[in-house]
């Protein structure tokens, strides 16, 4: 009988060495419960639980980010460049079918810096 989905696994961040304020998650998928699954990323601030920023793709756990840059400091609201920081930052990822949702992957206390507009394609 079809059930919920299995959490993504072995999720993980990787920042591209081809385009600058690009970031990937990329996770494996698991188990689908027997039907179509759907995988859906989605950013909180760590303190709030402020929702920034949601993806979804039908294919498989991998999304593409873009304009972030990890912040390299450890603490601090403004960049060196002018721009404003967000987070702590939480990131989840969860599998969902017609029967429900999986529990959440889960990626914290990111601290990521808005990209300084000139430089900016997309945008959240």
């Amino acid at each position: 009988m079809p059930g919920r989905p299995r959490p993504p696994e072995n999720c993980r961040l990787q920042n591209s060495t081809q385009v600058p304020y690009l970031l990937e998650v990329i996770c494996r998928g698991a188990h689908s419960g027997g039907l179509k699954q759907t995988f859906v990323l989605e950013i909180y601030d760590s303190k709030t639980r402020v929702l920034h920023y949601n993806q979804s793709n039908d294919a498989r756990p991998r999304f593409v980010l873009r304009d972030l840059q990890m912040n390299k400091k450890s603490k601090g609201t403004g960049g060196d460049d002018g721009s404003s920081s967000m987070g702590p930052l939480q990131i989840e990822v969860y599998a969902a079918n017609a029967r429900g949702q999986s529990e959440r992957a889960i990626i914290s206390n990111l601290l990521v810096k808005r990209v300084p507009a000139h430089h900016r394609n997309t945008g959240w």
